[in-house]
């Protein structure tokens, strides 16, 4: 099972823009890989890391912090309906 730390969802969290909330997401997922994690267990993180930003408390983030939320859930999605690599 894959645990995730407050640290790596408050990275995604915190990047500047889109461009690097996609590089963040994208980084894990290479290290993963080069690491020799298998594809389902890369997909269970994928899938955890989603879960905990829908979970995430919210309430008093900047709207700047709020559209990283939303678009790493959009990248997370995309990867979860279509595979690792899409």
């Amino acid at each position: 099972m894959i645990q995730l730390t407050e640290e790596e969802i408050e990275n995604i969290i915190n990047c500047n823009d889109p461009n690097s909330v996609e590089c963040a997401i994208h980084t894990t997922i290479t290290n993963m890989k080069n690491a020799g994690v298998i594809h389902d267990m890369i997909m269970c993180y994928i899938q955890e890391l989603d879960i905990s930003l829908t979970l995430y408390k919210s309430n008093n983030l900047p709207v700047a912090r709020l559209d990283n939320i939303q678009f790493a859930r959009q990248i997370l999605m995309h990867k979860i309906l279509n595979g690792i690599d899409a």
